[in-house]
């Protein structure tokens, strides 16, 4: 097996980032946009990374992170300036692809009232294209475990509501 990187030695550990809702993430309702939750959950992923040792293998082999499928709910707003913290983690993962929660709270903690909860799955692709989470992480120095962590069971909800989505769109 190999090494986990300097880092994070548990890839499936929340990475946590303690932020604020500047202005320039609001929208002129005064809380932070449906939009930059985008940006913000990719920033989250990219942190995901960087605390687990792997950007640099990820950039040095010219890999890019690829969102498949993205759903999530909105509970409570984030109010303009007000701090927030964003939990990412890995919640599983299978033969395709990672599956990432994304946490956002309000206050600065880990038990803040949730403001928004959502669900994404993605692949580390190479330029090769070869892709799944085994081998892209293994290319990184990175062994996962023989099994995924159970899935939480709205994450497989989802998942199935992400087939039935790819089914209903699918070509022949």
């Amino acid at each position: 097996m190999l090494a986990t990187p300097a880092g994070n030695t548990d890839l499936f550990a929340p990475v946590i980032q303690q932020l604020r809702a500047w202005p320039w993430l609001c929208d002129f309702q005064g809380h932070v946009n449906n939009a930059r939750y985008l940006d913000l959950m990719s920033g989250g992923r990219l942190e995901w990374l960087l605390q687990n040792g792997l950007l640099r293998a990820v950039f040095t082999r010219r890999m890019a992170f690829l969102v498949a499928g993205l759903g999530g709910i909105y509970r409570h707003p984030i109010p303009r300036m007000a701090p927030f913290t964003l939990q990412t983690r890995v919640a599983a993962f299978d033969v395709r692809w990672l599956y990432y929660e994304h946490t956002f709270l309000l206050g600065h903690g880990a038990r803040g009232t949730v403001a928004a909860r959502f669900l994404a799955r993605g692949q580390l692709r190479a330029p090769d294209g070869a892709g799944g989470p085994r081998e892209s992480l293994r290319r990184c120095g990175v062994e996962l475990p023989d099994r995924s962590p159970p899935a939480p069971a709205d994450l497989e909800a989802w998942n199935a509501a992400q087939a039935a989505c790819l089914d209903v769109i699918r070509v022949d």
